[in-house]
């Protein structure tokens, strides 16, 4: 086997902090997500201590020394996925992600399936989450 086919092998089969993302964002019930940091951020959070969460988060470590909590991991995911266009914002205000779940679901294809039924309850827990923090924001 080629460096290059391990190489792809190894990719095809790892899971990676955008991975997890990726797969919770394509298990959402809609397709579009506050642009809003904050809300993201503390919503990952809240989710991190939920022990049946917990071994897939484990890629995302917060400071909470600010006003709320921040993870570079986490902030640099989304970046990637916005750069890679998968997370795209809406003109004119940029105000909300449209969630692109036909690229994003391919992640899914890395995970078993009992992980994948984490990633399902996951997802919707993160959206009830993310629907409170942007209100109380």
């Amino acid at each position: 086997m080629s460096k290059l086919e391990e190489l792809k092998r190894y990719c095809s089969e790892k899971v990676v902090s955008d991975d997890v993302i990726m797969a919770l964002f394509s298990l959402l019930n809609n397709n579009e997500l506050p642009k809003n940091p904050a809300v993201i951020h503390t919503s990952i959070y809240e989710l991190k201590p939920v022990p049946d969460f917990e071994p897939l988060l484990d890629f995302f470590d917060f400071d909470c020394s600010g006003i709320v909590p921040f993870s570079d991991e986490l902030d640099q995911v989304l970046f990637r996925l916005e750069t890679a266009s998968l997370l795209r914002t809406f003109n004119p205000t940029y105000e909300r992600y449209e969630i692109r779940k036909d690229l994003l679901e391919k992640a899914l294809n890395k995970f078993n399936d009992e992980d994948k039924k984490r990633l399902k309850n996951m997802a919707d827990t993160f959206q009830q989450k993310v629907l409170h923090n942007e209100v109380g924001n």
